[in-house]
């Protein structure tokens, strides 16, 4: 363990802690200020997307306006109010008129919009008989799903009843009627719409002539209403003053005429008799004798006849009361009587000057241009719509991906510094075509960027005694065997040995793709049964390069890895060869890379470009962490050059036109 000590502070420092490994937030991260010119790039590098769904939209847009969409027409009649009517005879008391304030005027309208009225103009232009206000008078015409050679159709549905019908047509008329009021004025306009250009104008002028029609039939109705009850009081009265007369006349018959001067002849009669009565009494007291018995007797006939004038003169009085009650009576019948008879004349009269409260200030003209559908707007909205929807859909692409697509985004996302980028190259297919590719094309894009990192690795500190590159990554599929295969061939060309070992046993695709035989390999020569000089394989595109492939056993690797025989492989390996590569699993598959990066003296981590998840990277970093290592460096693999470009992190493949062979 010492060993593995002492080139843990070759690395260069304790391998206790992972200095510098910063998570990145996600897209969405709290407080994340939005980067505009990242947004902006992120659009212009999404331009041809965007492009094509505006293009699409338009598309459906123009085919929308241009052949589906049913021109409609729009035609508006103007009805102006006319306020407090001018009668010729005074009828207030009979039918009030229309006022002139804001309140009366939203009545107005809303009787527009009545569906009595609305009813009017159905059957005064026929359009129950019109398939665009009435659907049951529609021809049938077959849905998609009635094309369908498997669908059975449930059979037509049953007509509607008429007043259905009646009531559906009245609300396909109001769904098409509008009424404005002009602000402060008493002048609104009634629009109405229709797939016909005449039809806009006939409903429009209908439902205006309606209106006033049905205004001058409603005070007809008023006026005939109180014709009729002016007739039946005046009736009633005249039965009234009738019998009031007879009355008058039975009692001037039956009793004796009374006025008011007899009532009053009758009163000075009796101060009279009053005042000799008086005197009689007065003589009475200084009479005696026989002429006291004569002015008593005289004295008792002026009290009967006093008594008898004063009978007299109540029943007068009564009957004076009673005769001036029935007068009165026949006064106030007579009075009524000739009001009525007045009221029911200007009545007569007003039912035959009759006017409406309102007048069509402008009928409604034929339109020639149609309302809808407005087609330069649809296109110019269908424009906007679908570059906001190529945009939109960029962005959410862009957060979508969870990728590096740069060597800096992979720096300020790890701490950990990027040695090297590796091209992607079309041409490789296998693994075991890597090889040849480089053998073949030694000056091309990838053999370029692996003797880039050959040299980075050299400078990072890599000297004789730091012999051991072990070579993983997050997930499988992220490049790393491609890795350490160009590395060592690319070590192997400046002429020093080479030992390429398959460490990932569980699979050993690298040495199934480049054909060798696993019958010997790392575990024979751990368990003594092989020495290595005897199984090292070699490929001809390979020269100087000895590779140690990973041969079946029952052994898990994790114990093989850890074993003493596995330290004294490596010790052994370093005496005998200037440059040991480690093909190592990946960190979230296995634990191997955990025990294996403890013993290399290089640790390379293989990202994926614009694939390999950045959670799936802080995670295996942080992995290696809890084993006390910290990777050499990282390296992007299969770089996508026109995709970088395209992403704008730079042409690098226009720069480097004239140095590379392909």
């Amino acid at each position: 363990m010492n060993t593995v000590s002492n080139r843990a502070d070759r690395r260069g420092g304790p391998m206790s802690t992972v200095e510098g490994i910063q998570p990145v937030p996600g897209p969405s991260g709290a407080g994340e200020e939005i980067d505009l010119v990242a947004l902006l790039g992120t659009l212009w590098r999404g331009k041809l997307w965007i492009v094509l769904a505006g293009i699409l939209a338009v598309s459906i847009g123009g085919f929308y306006a241009f052949r589906v969409a049913v021109p409609t027409y729009s035609a508006t009649a103007v009805v102006s109010l006319t306020g407090q009517e001018q009668s010729i005879v005074d009828f207030e008391s009979v039918l009030s008129s229309l006022g002139g304030d804001q309140a009366s005027v939203n009545t107005e309208i809303e009787v527009i919009r009545s569906r009595q009225l609305i009813e009017m103009v159905v059957d005064h232009l026929d359009l129950l008989d019109d398939p665009e206000f009435n659907a049951a008078v529609r021809p049938h015409e077959p849905g998609l799903l009635d094309r369908l050679p498997f669908y059975e159709a449930a059979g037509p549905e049953p007509p509607p009843t008429p007043e259905r019908q009646l009531d559906r047509t009245v609300d396909a008329v109001l769904d098409v009627l509008s009424i404005s009021n002009i602000r402060q004025s008493m002048v609104f306009h009634i629009t109405a719409t229709s797939e016909d250009p005449r039809k806009a104008a006939a409903l429009a002028n209908a439902v205006a002539q309606a209106y006033i029609d049905d205004q001058v039939e409603a005070k007809l109705e008023a006026t005939a209403r109180a014709t009729e009850w002016l007739g039946e009081r005046m009736v009633e009265l005249r039965g009234d003053f009738e019998d009031a007369q007879a009355a008058l006349q039975d009692f001037s018959t039956n009793s004796e005429i009374v006025t008011y001067e007899g009532l009053a002849v009758l009163n000075r009669q009796i101060n009279d008799l009053r005042d000799r009565l008086s005197g009689v009494r007065e003589q009475l007291d200084a009479t005696e004798g026989t002429a006291r018995t004569r002015l008593e007797a005289q004295a008792v006939a002026l009290r009967r006849t006093l008594d008898d004038l004063e009978e007299r003169i109540g029943a007068q009085s009564v009957a004076l009361a009673e005769r001036q009650e029935l007068e009165s009576q026949v006064e106030q019948f007579r009075v009524l009587f000739e009001y009525f008879q007045t009221r029911l004349r200007e009545t007569a009269v007003q039912q035959g000057i009759q006017q409406a409260d309102a007048r069509v200030l402008s009928r409604a003209v034929v339109p020639f241009d149609p309302v809808a559908p407005r087609k330069p707007l649809i296109v110019a909205l269908s424009l906007i719509l679908g570059l906001l929807a190529g945009a939109g859909g960029v962005l959410a692409n862009e957060l979508r991906q969870t990728g590096v697509r740069s060597g800096d985004e992979l720096e300020k996302m790890s701490g950990l510094v990027v040695m090297g980028q590796l091209p992607r190259t079309p041409e490789i297919r296998k693994r075991d075509s890597i090889a040849r590719y480089l053998h073949d094309n030694p000056t091309s894009r990838l053999a370029e960027a692996i003797r880039n990192l050959r040299v980075s690795i050299l400078r990072s500190g890599f000297d004789a005694t730091s012999r051991v590159i072990l070579s993983t990554s997050s997930v499988p599929g992220e490049g790393k065997t491609t890795q350490s295969t160009a590395l060592a061939q690319s070590f192997a060309d400046t002429d020093i040995r080479v030992l390429l070992v398959e460490c990932d046993i569980r699979r050993r695709t690298m040495s199934r793709a480049m054909g060798f035989s696993d019958e010997f390999g790392l575990l024979a020569v751990l368990s003594g049964e092989a020495e290595l000089a005897d199984i090292v394989q070699r490929d001809d595109n390979m020269p100087g390069v000895d590779v140690l492939v990973g041969d079946r056993g029952k052994t898990n690797p994790v114990d093989v890895f850890s074993s003493d025989a596995f330290d004294r492989f490596l010790d052994r390996v370093r005496r005998d060869y200037d440059v040991v590569v480690l093909d190592a699993p990946p960190v979230l598959a296995v634990p191997d890379a955990r025990v294996l990066a403890p013993k290399a003296d290089t640790v390379l981590y293989a990202v994926k470009w614009n694939d390999t998840p950045r959670t799936a990277v802080r995670e295996g970093l942080r992995l290696l962490e809890t084993v006390g290592v910290r990777p050499s460096g990282l390296v992007l693999t299969q770089v996508d050059l026109k995709g970088l470009a395209r992403y704008g992190y730079g042409d690098y493949g226009r720069y480097g036109q004239g140095y590379y062979g392909d």
